[in-house]
């Protein structure tokens, strides 16, 4: 993005929509992550 706009050139549309998508499926895995650790008593929250 930045050699983009320093080069005014074009950005080229990513696979994954807006930055917001691998966000949501980051925040997702991490709290299936955490729900797995209480399960097996690891985590205590």
């Amino acid at each position: 993005m930045v050699k983009a706009k320093n080069e005014n050139c074009p950005l080229l549309n990513s696979h994954f929509g807006t930055v917001k998508n691998p966000i949501k499926m980051m925040q997702a895995e991490h709290e299936n992550a955490g729900d797995l650790l209480k399960e097996i008593g690891i985590l205590d929250l």
